[in-house]
């Protein structure tokens, strides 16, 4: 489960070379591989790949370090131009800049991830060695592309990930807790919160089946995307803003400006939600009317890919503070990739709910219609 390039399987190149370290009693202590990087058909360089260290009472703490150096003053003996000690996904050098928002997400994802795969202890592990630091950029066409191209990597570095594996990753991750947005007053005195809750901090105490049981919800809940907001508005302008297909794209467009088409408030219809395509995705999502029970509950299946999860979003509406209290849930996401579609799309339905939803309800009359004086268009369903 470690994070490297290669495995077992780059060790068979005859042009990768490794290095191991053999104790006098032919203990095997830790190993390294290196990768040639060619200029004009000849290797100029070497990346460290593999690495890997015996961990047993008695051997050598220091291994990693030793077969590293050993390296490095190999290859400046035989001319070698640079020794690279390969990237540090997800961790970077705080360098005192503001992170923009896409930053700010990627680093949630990353002290999210670090109890397995140590993203930032493995920055830190590579500076001892004061290395040039040379940041690596991921080229995406479009922020819409990168739960897609999340999804793609955890399949490429898990491709067979048992059931057992998945338990085993998912005790290695903490557990966040909620986190809250200031309270922001609102009109009529009735104040406006985001809550986000993105894991539990439940730990199972027991093995066997309720271990199991209590580890598969604590993954879940890091797979699930739960918003609630409290709005100044009655219950049924809500809904209405929330399902009439003239009115979404108003507050969506803060997003992706998804469009309802085909939808009605009624169990088993199909529809989909029509977005502006960008590379990597079509723009359309599948989606079928599950359970609706008006003006307090609208459950509805989301498949977003042709080979992606089916996921269900729920809406919830429920009378609070002279206003309503608005649930969103967005669960099923499975997988690594799972974590990572859950995180980007929880960032842009708390977008839309924060910034999108309330200047459209401001702009409705009490039942449901924009007023003559309103600036907001409605947009043909389609």
């Amino acid at each position: 489960m470690g994070f490297t390039l290669g495995g077992l399987d780059e060790l068979n190149d005859p042009n990768v070379r490794c290095l191991i370290a053999v104790g006098a009693d032919r203990k095997v202590h830790g190993i390294t591989s290196w990768m040639p990087v060619y200029a004009s058909g000849r290797p100029v360089g070497w990346t460290l790949d593999f690495m890997r260290r015996n961990t047993e009472p008695g051997s050598f703490h220091g291994v990693m370090e030793f077969l590293i150096a050993t390296a490095a003053l190999t290859f400046r003996e035989e001319g070698i131009r640079f020794v690279s000690l390969s990237g540090a996904p997800l961790a970077r050098l705080d360098r005192g800049e503001q992170p923009s928002a896409l930053q700010r997400l990627l680093d949630m994802i990353a002290n999210t991830m670090e109890p397995a795969y140590g993203f930032q202890s493995l920055l830190h592990f590579k500076a001892k060695f004061q290395p040039v630091y040379q940041p690596l950029y991921l080229t995406y066409p479009d922020p819409a592309a990168l739960g897609s191209i999340a999804a793609a990597i955890g399949r490429a570095y898990l491709p067979h990930l048992t059931l057992r594996q998945a338990l085993r990753l998912l005790t290695k991750l903490r557990s966040p807790h909620a986190r809250r947005s200031p309270v922001h007053q609102c009109e009529g005195g009735v104040p406006v919160r985001d809550t986000v809750v993105t894991g539990r901090a439940t730990t199972p105490r027991n093995g066997g089946q309720q271990a199991k049981e209590e580890l598969s919800a604590r993954g879940a809940s890091m797979s699930e995307i739960h918003i609630v907001r409290d709005y100044p508005h009655p219950p049924a302008k809500v809904w209405r803003a929330v399902t009439d297909p003239a009115l979404v794209p108003l507050w969506t467009v803060t997003g992706a400006g998804g469009r309802p088409e085909g939808f009605a408030p009624v169990a088993g219809t199909k529809f989909r939600l029509l977005a502006k395509p960008k590379p990597g995705w079509s723009g359309v999502v599948d989606c079928e009317v599950l359970e609706v029970s008006e003006p307090s509950l609208l459950r509805y299946s989301w498949t977003g890919d042709e080979d992606g999860d089916v996921t269900e979003v729920v809406y919830r509406l429920e009378p609070y503070a002279g206003g309503t209290r608005f649930t969103y849930d967005h669960t099923g996401f499975t997988g690594v990739g799972g974590v990572f579609m859950a995180k980007l799309l929880g960032h842009v339905r708390r977008k839309m709910l924060r910034a999108g939803l309330p200047p459209v309800l401001d702009d409705l009359d009490e039942d449901g219609t924009l007023r003559p004086g309103s600036t907001l268009r409605p947009k043909s369903p389609g």
